[in-house]
């Protein structure tokens, strides 16, 4: 069976220097290792087939150990830790351990990460993840994988939280957009992710928390509330409502684009919450007129009334 240990890197190759992102005072004060787990770790390793052994290790909580039994290194970096995941492919190359980069730098940046390892993930990974293992386990990794498009946000699966110790940790992240049809200068998420909203497509009738505990294990406890029902709307649109029980808002049942209109279903009334790229031309709440506030891509809209609710988002004709 081949294993494969994933590593997530410091930033800062100097450990007395402050790392801000990693609100370093605060987590030292409050008993924390790090603020935030890795997400993107934790999702790829949980695209793995079960006939590979998964370990990780966060360097944030323990020394790398470059003796390490394992058969591959699999890395991530940012551009803001990837001099930090350079020298650590390098040092286990060295030792003769193969090593797979992937990430926001190197799928920006492949021919740059390919000097530092024997084979470059590029894009979102989870798609094309189990043929880099495939082809591990049959020994014939190829020094170039590019994901091909965006992977379905309803396909994609539950982090593999079970590998990390929990409690070392002070904030948990839970996934539930990937896009942006923004284009900020400064930002790798349209090129990295697409200028799409993709977000989570099915109903859940459970808000699962995680429940920090002194242990290693992460315990999901469920909250008497349902959540939001998420949905895409070609890509230029994206509705969510948030059941009563948590907050007062509008639970959304379907949505569709109809002869140039976004059609929104909600299942009651309350507060709606859409982003969208340009503000709509006008909006119609149960046949009638209704005012909705949009700035800076959020569209908020009060709904009245108790029961089923019919919403009908005119946009200019270059939209749809």
């Amino acid at each position: 069976m081949t294993t494969i240990t994933f590593i997530a890197t410091r930033k800062n190759l100097d450990r007395s220097e402050r790392e801000l992102y990693e609100m370093d005072v605060m987590i030292r004060a409050l008993g924390f290792k790090r603020s935030f787990l890795d997400l993107g770790i934790h999702t790829v390793m949980a695209c793995t087939p079960p006939t590979s052994k998964v370990r990780f290790v966060d360097e944030y909580l323990e020394d790398i150990d470059y003796s390490i039994d394992s058969d591959v290194i699999a890395l991530s970096a940012k551009t803001s830790c990837v001099t930090r995941a350079y020298e650590v492919a390098d040092e286990f190359r060295r030792r003769k351990k193969t090593v797979i980069l992937g990430g926001i730098h190197p799928s920006l940046r492949p021919d740059e990460a390919l000097r530092h390892a024997d084979s470059v993930v590029t894009g979102e990974a989870e798609s094309i993840w189990p043929s880099v293992v495939r082809d591990l386990e049959s020994k014939k990794l190829r020094e170039r994988y590019d994901a091909n498009g965006f992977p379905e946000m309803a396909k994609i699966p539950v982090p593999a939280w079970n590998h990390g110790p929990a409690n070392q940790y002070l904030f948990h992240q839970l996934q539930t957009t990937r896009g942006c049809p923004f284009r900020c200068r400064f930002c790798s998420v349209p090129d990295i992710s697409g200028q799409d909203f993709a977000l989570y497509l099915q109903r859940s009738d459970r808000l699962l928390r995680l429940k920090r505990e002194q242990t290693a294990e992460i315990q999901l406890n469920t909250l008497e509330a349902e959540v939001a029902t998420i949905v895409a709307l070609d890509g230029d649109f994206a509705a969510l409502g948030l059941s009563d029980k948590l907050n007062g808002g509008a639970a959304v049942l379907s949505s569709s684009w109809q002869d140039g209109v976004h059609v929104v279903e909600l299942a009651d009334g309350g507060e709606f919450l859409a982003f969208s790229e340009r503000a709509p031309s006008h909006v119609e709440v149960d046949g009638s007129a209704a005012h909705a506030t949009w700035a800076a891509g959020r569209l908020t809209l009060q709904i009245l009334g108790a029961g089923r609710h019919r919403l009908c988002f005119h946009f200019p004709a270059s939209l749809g």
